[in-house]
């Protein structure tokens, strides 16, 4: 086996001094090159360029942008509020099946989860027990199961 010596680094800065523009630091910026024409034209950056050659985006492209997105967030949150309605419904249907599942059973509202007369309310009952042990139940639902 050959054994070599560690080579010399083959980077030239000093520690402690500031990377060169293609490391991955960000405190270091890529130097623009700019031709000798643009710069006697007063030009001082690429990006002045782009946004002079119509390259950059109008401000009615921007505002449209803008419109479309806050559009969008607007029915985003109709689209939750909507089915943070059809989710009270659901479980006012099943609270309402229960109460009468109670007033047939003279006042007793235990429905177990392998009743097989009502499958879906024995799991939800269940479901809601499990959320009042872990502390998950709403104030406001607990105060309707308990009326």
């Amino acid at each position: 086996a050959f054994l070599t010596a560690p080579r010399p680094p083959q980077h030239s800065w000093a520690a402690g001094a500031p990377l060169p523009w293609f490391s991955r630091s960000p405190r270091a910026a890529p130097p623009q090159v700019l031709p000798v024409g643009l710069v006697s034209r007063g030009v001082t950056s690429t990006t002045s360029l782009h946004a002079s050659a119509g390259g950059g985006k109008s401000a009615s492209a921007k505002s449209e942008k803008q419109k479309k997105k806050l559009k969008d967030k607007e029915m985003a949150e109709k689209e939750k509020a909507i089915e943070a309605e059809i989710k009270d419904a659901k479980w006012s249907g099943r609270l309402e099946e229960l109460r009468l599942v109670a007033a047939g059973n003279g006042g007793t509202a235990h429905v177990s989860q392998g009743d097989p007369e009502r499958p879906a309310l024995g799991t939800w009952c269940n479901t809601q027990r499990g959320k009042e042990r872990r502390g998950k139940l709403g104030a406001g639902r607990k105060a309707r199961l308990l009326e």
